[in-house]
């Protein structure tokens, strides 16, 4: 009889885990991995024989797997395709006058990014600029989104006083104002417009993507030229001829005064009649040879509202 020993060796079958459940996200793939297990040959559900596995179609999905010796294993995974987070912070917009705008991005589970590093759910947006946000679910999909946000403010413009100008000047009403279209009552278009020895009102409409304003401004001309002319000699000898100091004038002049003053600055003579010239007396006396200092104002009462103030000398002769 003969007897011989050996030793024998159990194997266990190659450990295989797909995993519980797989997540991918649309657009992407799942890649399933059995190399794990250390095994020898794999065999999928499709017949390839790679370690891994990727899959683009959500489903029930196994493995088998062999050991050096024959030894199986195999599992099964269902595999989820997951969408990818909505987000939606709107179209680019515009705010005006100085208006906020909060922005949600939504998806309140998920980490949020924004251009800044913030990480809320929600911005606020108080100044012009692009705004972005990245948004990342519990499976990793992400989404982003971005929005420009335009800010301005509603046109403003002054177009000044009503006001009265000499025949001759040229005026300028400027309604300029940030990205604004005008429409002027004379049918132009431009932000400037000049006035020339037109009197009438002048309006304007501003208008922007946050509203319209519009002002207006009356503007008269008149002749600003003095219609009182003043001599400057006058010889009070009695004669007849050049007794009084009397300013000569063309036009309907009122609110008039006229007084005259001596080379020491005392007023030797006032008057509010312009046809009443001053005789070279003062208190009855005569005065003496010399120059004198004259001032005259008034108004001419076709424009009533504009006052002329005149000034200058007068030599009394004998």
């Amino acid at each position: 009889m003969s007897t011989d020993t050996f030793n024998l060796s159990v194997l266990p079958p190659p450990p295989v885990d797909l995993g519980d459940e797989v997540h991918f996200c649309i657009g992407n793939v799942a890649t399933l991995d059995a190399s794990a297990s250390n095994a020898a040959t794999y065999f999928w559900w499709d017949g390839t024989t790679a370690p891994t596995h990727d899959v683009v179609v959500p489903g029930f999905y196994w493995v088998e797997t062999t050991n050096s010796i024959g030894c199986k294993s195999w599992d099964t995974v269902e595999v989820f395709e997951e969408p990818l987070p909505v987000v939606e912070l709107g179209n680019d917009t515009l705010l005006c006058d100085f208006a906020s705008l909060l922005l949600d991005a939504g998806n309140d589970s998920s980490y949020h990014q924004w251009q800044d590093g913030s990480n809320t759910a929600t911005y606020l947006v108080t100044k012009e600029g692009n705004y972005s946000v990245k948004v990342i679910d519990k499976y990793g999909c992400i989404s982003t989104d971005n929005i420009f946000v335009e800010t301005q403010r509603t046109p403003f413009t002054d177009l000044g006083p009503d006001s009265l100008y000499c025949y001759g000047d040229s005026i300028r009403l400027d309604a300029s104002w940030p990205e604004a279209a005008y429409q002027w009552n004379t049918g132009s278009t431009d932000p400037v417009y000049y006035v020339y020895m037109k009197p009438g009102i002048y309006r304007v409409d501003l208008t922007n993507q946050c509203g319209t304003y519009s002002d207006s401004v009356y503007i008269d001309f008149h002749n600003c030229q003095s219609c009182v002319n003043v001599p400057n000699v006058f010889t009070p000898n009695a004669d007849g001829m050049n007794d009084r100091f009397t300013p000569l004038y063309d036009c309907n002049v009122g609110k008039y005064t006229l007084k005259v003053f001596n080379r020491w600055g005392q007023q030797v003579f006032e008057s509010h009649n312009i046809a009443d010239g001053w005789d070279g007396r003062m208190e009855g006396k005569q005065q003496e040879l010399g120059t004198y200092a004259w001032w005259i104002e008034y108004a001419n009462m076709d424009m009533p509202d504009v006052m002329y103030d005149l000034k200058g000398y007068v030599i009394l002769l004998r």
